[in-house]
């Protein structure tokens, strides 16, 4: 009985412990199944994310390959206009020109196809092209991209041709063509897919063959032969080479031959004929995350059958350390968003100008180059690109010297101009040509109308003839931009300018008050001028009068005074800056425009104000101002007005 109610007392305590052992084993296959689960999902969403990416490099890298196309089509739009006047394709003088395009933008070299079916290659030579090249049927496409040809010179590679018809009166006499060789494109080297882990194809989606394929390179294949691969469950092959032949944006996973694991490929039309560009990366790289996560609660499931309550301790500290990380990175991408979403549109401003001139210092080896944007026959803007540096922009008032010799220069018709005397480019660059050996300048014509609108400048470049050819091309398109920029700046001016008296308005002097401290070291001087009268003369004869008036004061402010800083601030209102050494000169200036005036019946008020060390800009004008109204005071005194004399 005894060993019964002992029993019986250890039965509760047997529950207990075999409830918390089903409790504690139920945690653990809920954890488990969570696990799973939770992997499951972790997996689901990898995927998604990697085909999000693929989409987004795909989208980047298929408009990268146009706009390299269409870069390219301007290029050879270009030289074919400058070919129409060519009677002679074959002339060395030309083909020195063309050779000198080797590895420009997406092509390879440059030929030229005549009727008869003859190929003008490198150098000028010329060769039959009979049952390889047909000019008729190219010349029947006009200006096209070719899909995949075999090269004329080797069947063994391929090759894409950039056709563009150079027309005489109307005709077709000859196609210019941009060759594009497949199995080197060395514009592409510097698109990674996925960081480098993917592959990146381009595929003619009208036949399925590869154009590019980085996964295999040096081979040839054809997108249709992933029918023959095993594709992952819920994709369909079959469903995919349609996409591929109809242009949708279509996706597949399907098993590599050459690793022997999943690949994720997605694919894309590209504006260019049938083709398409696909990305691919493998399972390994799509998982990774995953795979480490999924390790990771393998761990706890095994530290938890040792010890379920240290398991869920490590368990939260690791859930915390995670879900910071987890919040770093987020924190991080937002961070990389932001910033990607403020240069997305920047190549629409001045980035594309920047780079090119990185790449052209680059390229040429070059110590300095310089890009000046001219107006009526002066420096208006200057970008200059150091090396190892990023551009800078300014006006150009350092290298005074230098525009001084070029300008005219050039303006007598001369192409080119070149100096490696040392003492000529220290005099002519200052402290920048200190260390530079050479100096390679062009004048940029516009493109509409053939005037020279700025200038081309290199330093520290050894000039030779595949270097000039390069610089005068480079110019072509610098003159294409230069329309716009002048444009711009002419905008700008108009919306700083008084559209009455042409001096500068309100908007310009707020915007110059926070400089002109810095442009006057040795001190300030104000002029404060108001024009008598205004208001009565409107009422009396119209505003065309007082317009008149205004008009003919302004005249007279730029006659007298030099200071480029006048401004018109209100309607009879005027204030002028100037160095405070200057003050006598123009107390004296400003009598002698009163004089003047005077005899149109004109009369004004001012008042000046200087300040050697300007400690209180606000306070100067004021003064100014104040001093104006004593004048104006005293004027109507003398008058007889009764108009006030103060506001």
């Amino acid at each position: 009985m005894i060993r019964l109610l002992h029993a019986a007392k250890a039965k509760p305590g047997d529950m207990r412990w075999g409830i918390s052992f089903i409790i504690t084993a139920l945690m653990l296959l809920l954890i488990f199944v969570s696990s799973l689960m939770l992997v499951s999902r972790i997996n689901t969403l990898e995927r998604e994310k990697s085909f999000n990416r693929l989409y987004e490099e795909a989208q980047t890298i298929g408009d990268y390959i146009e706009m390299l196309v269409n870069n390219d089509r301007e290029q050879l739009q270009l030289l074919a206009t400058m070919l129409e006047q060519t009677d002679d394709f074959t002339s060395p003088r030309l083909w020195h020109l063309l050779d000198a395009y080797d590895r420009v933008g997406f092509m390879s070299r440059l030929q030229i196809l005549l009727p008869g079916d003859k190929l003008v290659a490198a150098g000028g030579q010329v060769y039959d092209a009979s049952g390889k090249l047909s000019f008729a049927q190219e010349a029947a496409d006009g200006a096209h991209v070719t899909n995949r040809e075999t090269d004329f010179f080797d069947p063994d590679v391929y090759v894409v041709r950039h056709y563009m018809p150079i027309e005489r009166a109307g005709k077709i006499v000859a196609l210019l063509c941009g060759v594009v060789s497949l199995t080197e494109l060395p514009v592409l080297d510097n698109l990674q897919p996925y960081s480098g882990q993917g592959a990146m194809y381009i595929v003619d989606g009208a036949n399925g063959d590869f154009l590019m394929d980085t996964w295999h390179p040096g081979r040839s294949g054809n997108i249709w032969a992933l029918g023959e691969r095993q594709t992952a469950p819920g994709y369909s092959s079959d469903r995919f080479k349609e996409q591929v032949r109809t242009g949708e944006s279509g996706s597949i996973v399907f098993i590599s031959r050459t690793t022997g694991e999943y690949l994720y490929l997605h694919s894309r039309a590209i504006n260019i004929n049938a083709w398409r560009v696909s990305i691919s990366v493998p399972d390994s790289v799509v998982f990774a995350s995953a795979k480490t996560i999924a390790r990771w609660f393998n761990l706890f499931l095994g530290f938890e059958l040792l010890c379920f309550c240290l398991y869920l301790i490590w368990m939260i500290r690791t859930v915390r350390e995670v879900t910071r990380a987890k919040q770093q990175r987020i924190e991080m991408f937002a961070a990389i968003n932001g910033i990607e979403k403020l240069l997305f549109n920047a190549h629409e401003d001045l980035s594309r100008l920047h780079a090119a001139l990185r790449q052209l210092g680059s390229r040429l080896y070059a110590q300095q180059v310089y890009f000046a944007l001219l107006s009526q026959g002066e420096v208006q803007r200057l970008y200059t690109w150091s090396r190892g540096s990023s551009v800078e922009e300014s006006s150009g008032n350092e290298l005074e010297e230098l525009w001084r010799e070029l300008i005219p220069t050039f303006a007598a018709g001369q192409a080119l101009y070149t100096q490696a005397d040392p003492a000529a480019l220290r005099r002519l660059l200052g402290a920048q040509g200190a260390n530079c050996r050479t100096l390679t300048a062009l004048p940029v014509h516009n493109a509409s109308n053939g005037h020279i609108c700025a200038m081309l400048l290199c330093t520290g470049i050894k000039l030779e003839p595949l270097r000039q050819a390069f610089l005068q091309a480079i110019s072509f398109s610098l003159g294409l931009f230069c329309d716009n920029m002048h444009h711009r700046f002419r905008l700008q001016e108009q919306g700083d300018r008084d559209s009455l008296t042409g001096l500068y308005n309100r908007n310009r002097y707020e915007r110059d008050l926070a400089h002109l401290a810095a442009a006057f070291p040795t001190g300030l001087g104000c002029l404060y001028l108001d024009v008598n009268g205004l208001h009565e003369l409107n009422n009396k004869q119209g505003h065309a009068a007082g317009d008149a008036m205004l008009r003919c004061v302004a005249a007279g402010i730029v006659r007298y005074f030099s200071s480029e800083y006048q401004y018109r601030i209100g309607g009879d209102e005027f204030v002028l800056f100037f160095p405070a050494a200057d003050a006598a000169a123009l107390a004296k200036a400003g009598q002698a425009l009163r004089a003047e005036l005077l005899k149109a019946d004109y009369h004004i008020s001012m008042g000046f104000a200087c300040d050697a060390k300007l400690r209180d800009l606000n306070g100067l004008i004021k003064t100014a101002e104040q001093r104006m109204y004593r004048d104006k005071q005293a004027f109507y005194a003398q008058s007889g007005s009764e108009r006030r004399a103060a506001r």
